[in-house]
């Protein structure tokens, strides 16, 4: 091992990343995007699934849990981080993953091919040489119609991110726990807008939005992102002439923001389309330049696979399910809420309005395209093109979610026998930030955290409440909360909106309840 890898293995020991699950790399994302660019790779059971850089396995142990037929493998630099997972591993009884305390540049896999390859976090956080050595390694790992996500900061955003780090390593004392240069650092930050003669000029609206995008983040997440002693974005162009360097080709991002244009004029956006034809990198460039994008969530390929280069209603997946990210607010107008922050969408289309507005009301359950289309003017083919053009509108800006073999997720009554599963137990043990049936990261409060230990048991959502009455007898305000009229309908909407898994007993151990 050599002295950089040393150096980020003491990095990653002395501060562990707190390991979410991130759903633009999730698997039903990948085969969502392989589908729709016609790559077949992911379309075959079992798949092999790898994860470079898995920290404790947040990320892919979700992902081994609700996929039992495929296999998984994690590696990352830090034996503690491994031996987390591990545990995990035991705990779940999951014999579908295993994890090496390992650097990727080893040869470890030797001739061994996957169909899916994850690489969260990592790009950006190693020596440039390492970079290239990652995407060698990826080309070599990765199947022959696979494909693999890749994230990265990117230029030009990381420009004013890179400034703000230069600052933060030059202040903070290297040897403060990651809780204490988080707070040291919003505190610097703080000061520095206090102390800018020009309150409202660009400099402090820059260093604001950094400030408040530090505060949202975990201390771990922070000390990594900006104090680390690796961090080298790139832009999308130079990302791409290196993935050409190694036979790569990278085909969208998760979120399909090459289509066009997210926020831009049309005017401005049209014009891009027209000058990029269809050079995807390109395009993205353009667009990074117009919106200072800081970060990148990349999907690639063998630069020899079969990819389609232009997506029609006939590339759209048949077997795609839709998840809304919006449901009416109950203000007037065409105006919806975001489920997951209660921000208000305002909405002008009547098509989307009417589209959106019912797959708001289905929500937490999936739609299919099929349900969408023979809801909103009829089952007829220029109907569906017209529901997909949609989708594809509406994907990038995330008011939806769209899935390839997703399994609806059942809404939970009051009487219901039920059982916690045991991934969603455990992380609510130990954290705020767990992941859900659609490998999001969901945040619960504390009544919700108590609510969900006690359902780690078996029961009824009637009978945990009432031991949750208990618990919080003393405090008034979660007493009242309780008592209200309609809070276990409320509640049992709160679980199945937040898609945390559970188990039906039986049938009739519901009726015995």
């Amino acid at each position: 091992m050599n002295s950089e890898q040393n150096e980020l293995k003491k990095s990653y020991e002395d501060s562990p990343y707190l390991s979410y699950c991130y759903q633009e790399s999730s698997l039903e994302r990948a085969r969502f995007l392989a589908a729709l660019y016609g790559l077949s790779g992911l379309e075959k059971s079992p798949l092999k699934v790898l994860e470079l850089g898995c920290a404790s396995g947040g990320n892919i142990i979700p992902m081994a849990y609700r996929n039992p037929r495929d296999h998984f493998c994690g590696i990352d630099l830090s034996p503690n981080q491994i031996t987390e997972a591990e545990k995990l591993v035991s705990r779940l009884e999951l014999s579908n993953i295993s994890f090496y305390a390992e650097s990727f540049e080893s040869d470890i896999f030797a001739e061994k091919k996957f169909d899916y390859i994850i690489a969260h976090g990592l790009f950006s956080w190693i020596p440039k040489e390492a970079q290239e050595t990652l995407l060698s390694k990826i080309c070599s790992w990765l199947s022959p119609s696979g494909v693999a996500y890749v994230s990265f900061n990117s230029y030009p955003g990381w420009h004013l991110r890179q400034m703000v780090r230069e600052m933060l390593r030059s202040h903070l004392d290297p040897c403060l726990s990651a809780s204490d240069a988080h707070s040291h650092a919003l505190r610097f930050l703080g000061s520095i807008l206090e102390g800018t003669p020009l309150r409202e000029s660009g400099f402090s609206t820059v260093i604001k939005e950094i400030r408040d995008d530090i505060q949202l983040s975990d201390p771990t997440h922070f000390v990594h992102d900006y104090l680390e002693v690796f961090n080298n974005p790139v832009s999308i162009l130079e990302f791409g002439e290196a993935l050409s360097r190694h036979s790569l080709l990278y085909f969208a991002d998760s979120h399909l923001t090459h289509i066009d244009g997210i926020g831009l004029p049309q005017a401005v956006s049209q014009a891009v389309l027209s000058l990029c034809k269809n050079d995807l990198v390109k395009r993205e460039q353009y667009f990074d330049y117009f919106t200072c994008r800081p970060f990148h969530a990349a999907f690639i390929t063998h630069a020899s696979a079969p990819l389609r280069e232009t997506l029609t209603e006939e590339s759209f997946p048949e077997n795609t399910k839709i998840l809304s990210r919006v449901r009416i607010s109950g203000e007037p107008g065409g105006k919806l809420e975001r489920i997951d922050s209660g921000q208000i969408v305002e909405i002008s289309n009547p098509f989307a309005i009417e589209a959106l507005s019912y797959l708001g009301s289905r929500h937490p359950n999936l739609v299919s395209v099929e349900e969408l289309t023979g809801e909103c003017g009829g089952d007829t083919p220029e109907n569906r093109r017209k529901v997909i053009g949609f989708l594809l509108h509406v994907f990038p800006r995330r008011l939806v979610e769209l899935f390839v073999g997703f399994e609806q997720i059942r809404l939970l009554e009051p009487d219901d026998a039920i059982h916690l599963d045991s991934l969603v137990s455990h992380y609510a043990d130990r954290q705020v930030v767990i992941p859900n049936a659609y490998h999001q990261s969901v945040t619960i409060d504390p009544a919700s955290r108590d609510l969900i230990r006690i359902l780690a048991q078996e029961g009824s959502l009637k009978e945990a409440l009432s031991k949750l009455r208990e618990i919080y007898r003393g405090d008034q305000t979660i007493t009242a909360l309780l008592s209200k009229a309609g809070f276990l309908h409320d509640c049992s909407r709160h679980f199945s909106q937040n898609a945390l898994s559970f188990e039906l007993v039986t049938s009739k151990s519901s009726q015995d309840h």
